[in-house]
């Protein structure tokens, strides 16, 4: 895939993400520091720094630090940024492909808003039983904010928010992938200028186009895939599949294949 001109530096992304959340000048160094805690860390996935050598960001690593700052801006610790985004990297590229070639057709338009949301559950470390705790730390199989990550338009959100808040969990977080990728989004011209709606254009559309080509390239796609819908049947109590279709905004063939898969584990599981 052809990069878009002009990678940006680590200069360059810590000064969009520090205006996008209004990190103040005498506080910069210390956001410099978390960011480079998130290199640290492993994240962005598959993206190397080289010591010595100026590192390069296409717009995928921008969109995957833009939001993880959005996560910790949550409540959820680096380390938790981390493992959330990692296991859910499927929806995630789902949420960038959509918002973004929204974005990249938009127009005069306004784009469709697409939302990754999940409930953060900040106390997660006190509800762990001390037997699921090992040498490395907590049992993150269990991480409530993973296991609740999903995405999906203002449709799906508006009509079941509700629902989804008035269960065992009365909170849900929710992040505008489709505003963090607008407001994000860098650009060599002045505001405004035809060139630069152009060059937004094209990073868009490259933005939409490494994240198709990173979900088929994603190991294990049909089982993460699978795997999030399972427990989006879970999760929101569903009974049937035209119940899952409307929800989760996928065709009613793909739901009907899901939820008999669930059928299935759950009779092999007696």
């Amino acid at each position: 895939m052809k990069l878009v001109p002009h990678p940006l530096a680590f200069g360059d992304i810590e000064a969009i993400l520090a205006a996008q959340h209004r990190i103040t000048d005498n506080n910069r160094t210390k956001f410099q520091a978390r960011l480079k805690n998130l290199h640290r860390l492993g994240w962005p996935l598959n993206f190397a720094s080289v010591k010595g050598k100026a590192s390069l960001y296409d717009p995928g690593a921008l969109a995957d630090m833009a939001l993880a700052v959005e996560l910790t801006q949550l409540g959820l610790t680096p380390e938790r940024v981390v493992h959330v985004l990692t296991a859910n990297r499927w929806p995630t590229l789902m949420a960038y492909r959509l918002a973004a070639s929204s974005l990249a057709q938009s127009g005069d338009n306004p784009p469709d808003p697409m939302f990754l949301y999940f409930d953060p559950a900040a106390l997660d470390a006190l509800a762990i039983d001390q037997h699921m705790i090992d040498d490395t730390g907590p049992e993150y199989d269990w991480d409530s904010a993973s296991h609740s990550f999903f995405y999906g338009g203002i449709g799906i959100v508006r009509e079941n928010i509700a629902a989804w808040t008035s269960e065992f969990d009365c909170r849900l977080s929710l992040v505008n992938v489709t505003a963090m990728l607008s407001a994000t989004a860098w650009t060599p011209f002045e505001p405004e200028s035809d060139q630069a709606a152009e060059y937004q254009r094209t990073h868009f559309q490259w933005l939409s186009d490494w994240a198709s080509t990173a979900i088929d390239e994603l190991d294990g796609r049909n089982e993460a895939e699978a795997e999030y819908f399972n427990r989006y049947q879970i999760n929101h109590q569903i009974a049937d599949a035209r119940q899952l279709a409307d929800q989760a905004g996928i065709p009613l063939a793909k739901a009907e294949k899901f939820v008999e898969d669930r059928r299935r584990v759950m009779i092999d599981g007696i």
